[in-house]
């Protein structure tokens, strides 16, 4: 596999060295060794994934996110997928497991030479944009239809927020109606004998980012910078507000159904605020929580 890179993709997950050495186990000699690169920091997601491309130097490629662990085999079965298959494949693609949730994601191996053709675009789903265009030149994706390893998303208070808020403007770039999977995760979050106040804060603020902001790549950068002004201007720590009643969290999921998939600048200034309101009830005076709406930048 001397014509292989796996580039692992991370923005400092606890999960990357698990990652790392699940990769190095399939690095044997038999067949020449791949090469393993890190692409560390690199935001927006487009660019990150644009890195590949730019940095290889062999005809194919493995993305794996850090928090990705990878079963045995699974790096030389993407391999001889895509290197064995028609001109026409641009990618050979296995199925993740995600914990706590069930299939979730994949792992894929890349030609390079599609990238003569297309690149990675700013957009909410960067590769699902890739495949789009792809696909109207006759190009398409093998499935090795198989398991290939375990995601293990949200490691961190940050991600538990981040991972959530992506998952609500996904769903709202792409069109889906509250009803259709915003509903069920809210009612979850809300149901849950333990709630995490970072997925519903997630949630909360999700559904009222700007038609602008949705449509673009994500960028971790810019999304701990927003964060961590709303809680510097609190004077508080990330870590530290509550979530105040149950009535208040109704409200939130009330606030959400009647602005989601909506865009317009007036209504997302009114429930931004009524949110917030109810969020931090239980530490600031509504004076404080309005004051706060004013520095936010979605």
């Amino acid at each position: 596999m001397k014509d292989l890179t796996v580039f692992v993709l991370t923005t400092g997950e606890e999960s990357l060295s698990e990652c790392l050495r699940a990769i190095e186990r399939q690095n044997v000699d038999k067949d020449g060794r791949f090469t393993v690169e890190i692409i560390k920091d690199v935001y927006p997601v487009h660019e990150a994934f644009n890195e590949m491309h730019i940095r290889a130097k062999t005809p194919y490629f493995i993305q794996v996110d850090a928090d990705v662990i990878l079963d045995d085999g699974a790096i030389e079965t993407l391999y001889k997928a895509a290197k064995y298959s028609s001109p026409l494949v641009c990618a050979a693609y296995g199925q993740l497991y995600e914990e706590g949730f069930g299939p979730g994601g994949s792992v894929r191996c890349w030609k390079r030479s599609i990238f003569n053709l297309f690149k990675f675009r700013d957009v909410r789903t960067t590769d699902r944009d890739f495949y789009k265009r792809a696909i109207l030149l006759g190009f398409h994706r093998k499935d090795v239809g198989k398991t290939l390893g375990i995601h293990k998303p949200r490691q961190s208070d940050f991600l538990d927020y981040w991972k959530t808020k992506g998952d609500i403007e996904k769903w709202q770039f792409l069109g889906r109606p509250f009803g259709m999977y915003a509903e069920a995760l809210y009612k979850k979050l809300i149901e849950s004998p333990k709630k995490n106040r970072y997925k519903i804060l997630g949630f909360s603020i999700g559904v009222l980012t700007s038609k602008k902001r949705i449509t673009r790549s994500k960028d971790t950068f810019v999304e701990m910078g927003r964060i961590g002004s709303i809680f510097k201007s609190l004077g508080k720590e990330f870590n530290t507000f509550s979530l105040g009643n149950e009535a208040n969290l109704s409200r939130i999921g009330d606030i959400a159904s009647k602005t989601y998939l909506s865009f317009e600048k007036t209504k997302k200034k009114d429930s931004v605020r009524a949110i917030f309101k109810e969020i931090f009830k239980s530490d600031l005076d509504n004076r404080k929580a309005l004051e706060m709406y004013e520095r936010i930048k979605y």
